[in-house]
């Protein structure tokens, strides 16, 4: 168990030492620079790329903090339980523990020689770390294809087709994407290696169930190795993604609150007025037209609150503010939204959490350091 938890302190101070420090750094550079964001594939609301960027940066904080409370829940010594109901002698098993650089002795003793729980729940933390990212990396392959143009990356993190060669791909988001399948899948191995067998000490428990647990993390290391390449290099373009969030009805929710904080409207109506007001404009331009904010006004909007029974007072540079895709960031107060503040107070909060983290992983592994070197008496080398 003693490389496991190892592993474990090595798997948290990774997470922190690289991927999120970039992402947390490019972050802070575009808490005001808009872009659509999406739901169901459709451009939903008005953000920006730092607020995008600092969920991701809040998903692998989580991931560390995970990881650092599993090696406190499984770092317990087996030493000492015998083959699987106890010894005759009556060793000192918290002094072997402590020895070590475990908190203390797997109480159990059948536990102690059958349970490979703590590679289980080592292996499902980084798959479900693989699977986050793995979402993460497939809005950043989207934004950076042609029907977005959002995102690029330095030719020497580019690829040029050879039969294409108008073409400009990224296979590191790609090679990045594959390792979180890697992830997931030796997770699943790992856990089908132990299924249907006896709750005592195995060699396929104890050696086949296993055998890829180091491939496990060095392919997790190797990913967010590439991840951080990523987000230290990514070029976030706010001209185009700008144009695109101004150019769609991405504040139209933005209005219908306004209806609702300044003119009183029911929520629920305030949304069915809007609807109204959007559904009135795309009949009367026609189905080949795309409707823009531009393309709204304020009588049409006054029209669709009559036609509900709300009688509105609204102007034209009071609508026009209401669509303006920079406007609705910026009035948005939430705690935890993409308002600029707001970003930015998240990423303050995330790096502290990330500083207790990586603090944690640092002075675990010196108790790891210091066992080895007790017990060897040599230098301990890299405990991953």
């Amino acid at each position: 168990m003693g490389a496991g938890t190892a592993g474990v302190v090595t798997g948290a101070a990774n997470v922190r030492a690289g991927a999120v420090d970039a992402t947390l750094r490019t972050a802070a550079g575009h808490t005001e620079s808009v872009m659509p964001g999406y739901t169901q594939h459709q451009t939903a609301q008005t953000m920006t790329f730092g607020f995008y960027l600092a969920a991701l940066a809040e998903a692998a904080t989580g991931a560390a903090e995970s990881l650092l409370a599993l090696f406190d829940a499984v770092n317990l010594c087996p030493l000492g339980a015998g083959a699987m109901a106890g010894l005759e002698l009556p060793w000192d098993r918290r002094r072997i523990a402590v020895a070590l650089g475990f908190d203390g002795p797997q109480p159990h003793a059948l536990t102690s020689v059958a349970s490979r729980a703590w590679v289980l729940r080592a292996a499902g933390e980084l798959s479900v770390l693989g699977t986050t990212l793995s979402r993460f990396l497939t809005d950043l392959i989207w934004w950076s294809g042609s029907s977005c143009r959002f995102l690029d990356l330095p030719d020497e993190l580019a690829g040029i087709s050879s039969a294409m060669p108008h073409k400009r791909n990224f296979p590191i988001l790609e090679r990045a994407r594959g390792m979180t399948g890697h992830l997931v899948g030796l997770s699943y191995d790992i856990m089908i290696g132990q299924r249907n067998t006896g709750y005592t000490n195995l060699v396929e428990v104890s050696k086949e169930s296993t055998r890829f647990l180091e491939d496990l993390f060095s392919t997790c290391a190797t990913m967010l190795a590439l991840f951080e390449r990523v987000v230290a290099n990514v070029r976030f373009h706010p001209e185009r993604a700008g144009a695109v969030a101004r150019g769609e009805l991405t504040a139209a929710s933005t209005v219908a609150n306004h209806l609702t904080l300044e003119h009183g409207v029911p929520a629920r109506s305030a949304q069915v007025v809007v609807g109204s007001w959007i559904s009135a404009a795309m009949e009367r331009l026609g189905p080949a037209a795309v409707l823009t904010p531009d393309l709204l006004s304020a009588p049409d909007l006054v029209a669709a609150g009559e036609r509900l029974g709300f009688a509105l007072a609204l102007g034209e540079g009071e609508v026009r503010g209401l669509l303006d895709a920079e406007a609705s960031v910026r009035r948005k107060r939430t705690e935890g939204s993409t308002g600029p503040e707001q970003v930015r107070l998240l990423l303050e909060q995330t790096g502290d959490r990330l500083d207790s983290a990586e603090r944690g992983a640092a002075e675990r592994s010196g108790w790891l350091r210091e066992a080895w070197e007790h017990t060897t008496g040599t230098k301990a080398g890299d405990l991953s």
